[in-house]
């Protein structure tokens, strides 16, 4: 009997284990329809999320940074949203890295966001989509470590006021195939020369960017086809 109760005992303590494992974090909610999906709001630090995330949504949250390997555990996680926080300042290196099944990353309204390391977004072949919007940054962030094996990449740079300009090799390295650019109602006064050098460009869209009164003539120069549609 004795025997048969430390056995009951070991068993319940493994599936205690692993459930505090993939168990859902304090101030999140955890659901499983069309995939496992994991909604998190007025955090301030993000917790270990369940590694069978596939859809991650922080919402309203109070967050300084997102960390060094913040979601490394999230092996399956194909979409992440954060929006609305008034405190978040950093993206640090490796906060997105080696994601393997990542493919759409949108970050919004985080109006207090200044600094992407230039290695935030790293390593990322599966990602289709990059969105930044209304942050609060004042230089164009450094993008070119993400390297998406994907055919085609849509990169959107949306309401970012304080960003005045877009430098040479902006867009260099973050696919080698087909790239569409989005860069609305940004603060950009002037596109440098090579701007978009060694990239395939399918579309550049760059409405309402009403500061803009200088586009080097040279901004395409090295690029290796495109853009289609300007």
């Amino acid at each position: 009997m004795r025997l048969f109760a430390l056995v009951l005992i070991t068993v319940f303590s493994d599936q205690t284990c692993t459930g505090d494992f993939n168990s859902c974090p304090n101030g999140c909610e955890c659901t499983e329809w069309k995939g496992y999906y994991v909604s998190c709001t007025d955090i301030a630090t993000i917790p270990r999320f369940p590694g069978n995330t596939e859809t991650l949504h922080l919402y309203e949250t109070r967050l300084s940074s997102v960390p060094q390997d913040a979601f490394v555990n999230m092996v399956n996680v194909s979409l992440i949203y954060l929006s609305v926080d008034v405190t978040l300042r950093h993206l640090e290196k490796h906060s997105f890295y080696t994601l393997k099944k990542i493919t759409h990353i949108e970050i919004r309204n985080t109006r207090s966001l200044t600094t992407i390391d230039p290695e935030a977004f790293k390593d990322l072949p599966k990602l289709k989509y990059l969105g930044l919007f209304n942050t609060g940054l004042t230089i164009f962030p450094a993008l070119t470590r993400i390297h998406s094996e994907e055919l085609s990449f849509m990169l959107e740079i949306t309401d970012n006021i304080y960003i005045s300009e877009i430098p040479a090799n902006a867009f260099q390295g973050i696919t080698k195939d087909m790239l569409t650019v989005m860069l609305y109602s940004n603060g950009f006064a002037k596109i440098q020369h090579h701007a978009f050098n060694g990239t395939s460009l399918d579309a550049v869209y760059l409405h309402r960017n009403r500061r803009l009164t200088y586009l080097s003539e040279d901004m395409f120069a090295e690029t290796i086809s495109g853009p289609v549609l300007l």
